[in-house]
C-alpha cells in the first residue's frame, strides 16, 4: 500500500490523490509516468509491532492478568482487518499469550524466537530479517518487550522510538515496507 505524509492509501485512493496532483501540475494535458499507481504491483507488507500485553508480574515468566487477557483480544480486534500471514514472539508467556487470539482469528501459527543474553543485541536485526522474508506475501505480527520493541522497530522502519517504560502496554507501531522505503505510523490501542 502507499502512503502519503505517512497515510497508507488504497489503490483508488492512490489514483484519486493522483489525478489531484496532476490536474495541479499544469495545462498541457500530458500524464507523467509516476502520475498512475502501480495498481498491478504486489501488495506491501505491514509489519505490526506491540509490546506484550499487562502481566500478573508474578515470577520471571508471569502469565496475563484480566487486564492482559483483554487488551491481547484487543489486539486481534485492531488486526481483524489485516492480512496476517506471520506471528513472531520470544519464548515467553507474555508475548506468546499477547498474540493468541490474533493467531487464533487468522490462523497463523505463533512462532517463537528466543531472546536471550547471547542474542539480545542483534535480536531486532533477526526479527527484522524474518518480517522481510514476509515481503509481499501478507502482513506480519511481532509480539516483543520493552526492551525489544525499540530496537525491532529501528531495524525495521530505520527510525528510532522513544523507550517504553514499563508501565506501558498500549504502544501500536505499523511499519509498510513499501518500494519507496518504510513507513512508520505510531498508535495505540
Amino acid at each position: 500500500m502507499r502512503s502519503f505524509v505517512g497515510y497508507p492509501l488504497t489503490a483508488l485512493g492512490a489514483l484519486v490523490l493522483s489525478g489531484l496532483l496532476g490536474a495541479c501540475g499544469g495545462d498541457d494535458g500530458a500524464s507523467s509516468p509516476d502520475a498512475s499507481p502501480d495498481v498491478g504491483a504486489a501488495a506491501d507488507t505491514v509489519v505490526y509491532v506491540v509490546r506484550h500485553a499487562e502481566t500478573t508480574g508474578a515470577g520471571t515468566d508471569p502469565m496475563l492478568s484480566p487486564a492482559g487477557l483483554a487488551r491481547a483480544q484487543a489486539l486481534a480486534t485492531q488486526l481483524a482487518g489485516a492480512h496476517v500471514v506471520a506471528i513472531y514472539t520470544s519464548q515467553y508467556h507474555r508475548t506468546h499469550d499477547t498474540a493468541i487470539p490474533t493467531s487464533t482469528a487468522s490462523g497463523v501459527a505463533i512462532v517463537d524466537r528466543t531472546v536471550d543474553g547471547t542474542n539480545a543485541t542483534t535480536y531486532g536485526t533477526e526479527l527484522a530479517a524474518l518480517a522481510n522474508a514476509q515481503r509481499g506475501k501478507g502482513d506480519v505480527l511481532i509480539v516483543g518487550h520493552s526492551n525489544t520493541v525499540p530496537d525491532t522497530v529501528l531495524a525495521i522502519a530505520q527510525m528510532s522510538i522513544p523507550a517504553i517504560a514499563d508501565t506501558e502496554y498500549n504502544r501500536f507501531y505499523a511499519i509498510t515496507l513499501a518500494s519507496d522505503g518504510p513507513h512508520l505510523v505510531s498508535s495505540t490501542y
